[in-house]
Formats: structure tokens, sequence, C-alpha cells
């Protein structure tokens, strides 16, 4: 079923903690179990090793073995010549052997037996390598590493707290991206002289506490763009209902690029997904999407296929897809009575946040806000990031995680939530609140004053609304307090 859009203008963790460690990495090829490095550690990525500040031990972990047969974990054991010292690792037991040579130069090999802890997976071993011998690899900081490999879940290194981007970028593609800007320069809609909405670039210019458009030019006349997008030297957006379209961000040579786009366009680092007809999140590489609209070929001079660089993220239909990093996709589950869910992408963990229709995310600071009805009142809702309930399940050998409960306000709010960089909260009336008193936000009538469809940390931009229910007014409110109103573009 389609979602209703959120802007009223479409109507018109970590275990370990300590200063002295370094950040966790996953180990094993499963991406199931984590380390704490040694603080100091750092990541070559010509030889994907972690090196020690005098760069002279270096650990793999993607490297690091697990087996999950104990005739193979002895095996392997008994492979590695000399004495072994035996030493005990909590519930595990630590089995350490030197290696006088090896690939990487002589190493201490640091065999786990886990003692029947986790169902496939016995034990593992580790390999600290040096290439001038083998001291500092028994030192007391990789002894520590080593005894903090344990059972991991993404959940563990979930973020606790969100910045003010991340708020503005998700106000901003809550309420359908309506607008996109590079510095002054934004991308979105004006109106023409007969009230029309016109997708346009308009190149801003500080004066006081105002910005006034010093040049403008019509990128595509008679639609409404959505979810407008920036990378490189282009400008990607959704075209009315359907169509992903790009131009240059010269606002020459709009022209459609894929045919079955129609809902939540982003790009995040170099990848760019959206939902497709049926709701299905899609991603494309962004180097090969370039190439494919400038033309270019591939080595043996064969024209790039588009279609088959496109990639369906997994097999769900979804609302609300947005990606707050690179890994981590919060989303709103259709089949799972439209709870929103929070999805790390490489390792496909997957939970719920809410078990009930949830619309409209915003994070700010460590809260995730959004709309979900108490009773027959459609009100704002809270869920605290910070706190994720993470136990595993040795039986089963398996994480459960979890999220507090929500808060609910029990006010009436309209369909339309903001959250600006500053904290300051609209929801359909002019007069914003801060997000600290989000449970004081009301608007019992469904008025509609001010929808704020972008969020800066120059300026926001906002629909005014008439009497009648109608877009009177584009105004841009500057952090100097200045408002002006955008210009009408024939």
């Amino acid at each position: 079923m389609m979602k209703p859009m959120l802007c009223a203008c479409t109507v018109a963790l970590s275990l370990l903690t300590s200063a002295a460690w370094a950040g966790e990495v996953e180990v094993g090829k499963d991406g199931m179990f984590a380390m704490t490095l040694p603080e100091g550690y750092s990541y070559d990525n010509l030889n994907y090793w972690y090196a020690a500040p005098d760069g002279k031990v270096h650990v793999t972990p993607r490297d690091v073995s697990f087996f999950t047969d104990a005739d193979y974990f002895k095996e392997a054991l008994d492979a590695v010549p000399g004495e072994a010292k035996t030493q005990p690792l909590g519930k595990s037991t630590l089995i350490i052997k030197e290696e006088k040579e090896g690939f990487n130069g002589p190493s201490t090999l640091y065999f786990i037996d886990f003692n029947g802890q986790f169902k496939k997976n016995v034990g593992c071993m580790i390999r600290f390598s040096n290439f001038e011998g083998l001291q500092g690899t028994q030192s007391p900081e990789v002894l520590k590493a080593v005894a903090s490999v344990r059972r991991y879940t993404p959940f563990m290194d979930f973020p606790k707290s969100f910045d003010k981007a991340t708020t503005a970028a998700m106000s901003t593609f809550m309420n359908t991206g309506l607008y996109a800007a590079d510095g002054n320069t934004v991308f979105g809609q004006v109106f023409d002289s007969k009230g029309n909405f016109v997708f346009a670039r308009l190149d801003l210019e500080a004066k006081g506490s105002f910005f006034d458009v010093k040049s403008s030019r019509i990128i595509d006349k008679g639609v409404q763009a959505k979810y407008v997008s920036l990378y490189g030297d282009y400008v990607f957006y959704i075209r009315g209902d359907k169509g992903l379209w790009c131009a240059r961000k010269d606002g020459s040579g709009a022209k459609m690029v894929i045919e079955d786009a129609v809902d939540y366009l982003q790009v995040r680092g170099d990848t760019m997904y959206w939902c497709n007809s049926a709701y299905k999140f899609m991603k494309v590489d962004m180097t090969t999407l370039v190439s494919v609209i400038e033309g270019k070929t591939n080595l043996e001079g064969e024209a790039i296929s588009l279609q088959d660089s496109i990639a369906e993220v997994f097999e769900k239909e979804i609302y609300y897809p947005f990606m707050l990093d690179e890994e981590w996709l919060l989303y709103q589950d259709d089949a799972d009575h439209e709870s929103l869910h929070l999805r790390h992408l490489s390792t496909g963990t997957d939970i719920p946040v809410t078990g009930y229709p949830s619309n409209g995310p915003i994070a700010y600071g460590s809260g995730l806000y959004f709309r979900a009805k108490q009773g027959e009142t459609e009100t704002l809702a809270r869920v605290d990031l910070s706190a994720p309930s993470i136990a595993f399940n040795e039986s089963e050998d398996s994480f459960a995680c979890s999220y507090p409960k929500a808060e609910f306000s029990g006010k009436a709010v309209p369909t339309q939530l903001s959250i600006d960089m500053e904290g300051y909260g609209y929801a359909g009336l002019s007069q914003g609140r801060h997000v600290s008193q989000w449970k004081d936000f009301s608007n019992a009538d469904a008025k509609w004053e001010d929808c704020y469809c972008f969020m800066g940390p120059e300026f926001n931009i906002f629909l005014s609304y008439g009497s009648n229910g109608k877009v009177s007014s584009i105004r841009l409110a500057s952090s100097a307090g200045g408002i002006s109103t955008l210009p009408r573009l024939d």
C-alpha cells in the first residue's frame, strides 16, 4: 500500500570501553565475532591488516580462522610445531604457540578453545605477526586484545547519538526531499507566475540577516521534483511520481536515467538508493551510474549496462528507508505492522525498533522521534537509541537485541514534523519548540501555517499556507533571523 506523504505540499555498542583501547573490529569472515584492538593500532589499506604504532606488529582480523569442527581445530593446533602455553580465558582456554617462520614473518599464534560455548564454533586462531622477531606479540596489550574476542552483533556498535547534520538530512528527507544545497546554491522548488511548481537552481547571496537570489535557472518545468540529491557534477531527483532524472549542476541537460524509480531517493557515499514501483529497496554504484550518463564504455569498448548494475538490497516492501550512514538503514517494514526496523546491510542483522505503525522517523541526539497512534490520537513518540538491550543465547548461538519501549506525548499532531540543526521542531505551525519539549508539541486542529521542507546550517526553507489551505509562498529563513520569499520563475 502507498504510504501518505509527510509534507502537506505534496497534497497541493561496545561492551569493552576504555580510553586505552582502540575501536572494535569484526573478526572472522562471518562477521559474528569481534576483538578490541590496543590503542594506536591503525588500518593499512594496502595490506588489509592493523599495525602497531611502531609498524612492527600486525594483525589481520579478516584472516582469523574459526573452526566449526573439534577435530579440525585439534589438527590445526597440532600442525604448529613446538611447545604450547595454556592459560584460562574466562569460559574459554587460551593456547599460545610460536610460529618461527610465516608469510608475514615470525608470529605468535593464539588458539582459543571456546569449550562448547557456541553451537557453530568450537574455537579460533589469531595470528599476530612481527617482521623483526617475536618481541611485542605477547605484550599485555596484545593478550588483552585476544582476551576480548567474543560473539558479536553490529548493534553493539550502533551509534549512541546522531549529529545535527543527520537530523537535518532526515528532516528534509522525511518531508519528501524537496531541496538540496551545495553551499549557497540551492536546487529545489519555486513557483511560476501561474502558481505551478518549477524545479530550479538558485544561487543565493547573503545580505545582512537575509538571503537574496542572485541568479537562477529553471531545470524542469511543470513538475514537482522529490528527493533531490547531489553527487559530483550532477543533481538527481524523482520527477513527479515516477522516474529518476538527473541534470548537471549548472541546470542543463535534464533527462530520465531510471524509469522504475518512484520514491525515497538517497545518495550515501558512492551508492544511490531508491524504491522501485514495488517498493523494493534498490541500489546502484554511483561511478557506474555517472559513466552511463556520460556515455562512457567499458575496457572492451562496449556500452555499460545500467540495468545489469542495479541490485535489490533485500527482498522486502519497505517505506521511509533512510541510510543513517554507509552501513545502517532505518526503514518501515510493511509486512511487520508497518513498524520501524534497523538493519546492518553488510551482515544482514535486522531488528524491529517498534511493533506498531510508525511514520516519518527523525533522529535527534540519542532519540528517534516519529508519529504513531495512541488510541485514536495521531501523536509523537520517542525511542531512546542509546541503550539497546543485547543478550546472547548460548543454546541458540544467537543474539537478541531490542530497544526500550517508546514514550508517547499523547497530544495530537498533523502529518508533518521537522527538526532543525538547532534542535527546534515544527509540526505545521509557524511557532517552533525545542525538541526537548517534544511532549508539548500540539496541533489538534491540524492547521497548516508552515511546512518546513529543508533544514540546513545557514538557512531553512519552508512553505507558507494561506487560509484556503494552499501553498501561498516559499520562504527562506536564515540562521541570522531574516526571512525572505523565493521569487517566481517563468
